[in-house]
């Protein structure tokens, strides 16, 4: 769990932005978009707490083409600096994740 433990993350989509919320930070919102190999068309967004390292977010994505891309950000104390450093500095690239079939 993060610390504070207390902390909650929020992700929102709006047009194809992905939106992280860090309540640690001032300016609680960072965009993903400049993510390395963020993917166009991004429609719904999951927050999954990593088995490991913990103090790991992993941000999955799905596009409006069914596709699934996972970025992994590193989350420590104190908190990363707030607007688009967030993601960039603190988020692996976006990886192509399979589906499953259907």
């Amino acid at each position: 769990m993060f610390e504070p433990y207390d902390t909650n993350f929020t992700a929102y989509v709006s047009d194809g932005t992905t939106w992280i919320r860090d309540p640690r930070t001032a300016e609680p919102w960072h965009s993903l978009t400049s993510v390395k190999n963020y993917p166009a068309g991004v429609i719904g967004v999951s927050l999954t707490e990593a088995a490991a390292p913990f103090n790991t977010l992993l941000v999955t994505v799905l596009t409006s083409t069914s596709t699934l891309a996972q970025s992994a950000c590193t989350l420590t104390a104190p908190p990363p600096p707030p607007g688009s450093a967030w993601g960039p500095a603190f988020c692996s690239a976006f990886v192509q994740i399979t589906p499953p079939a259907s």
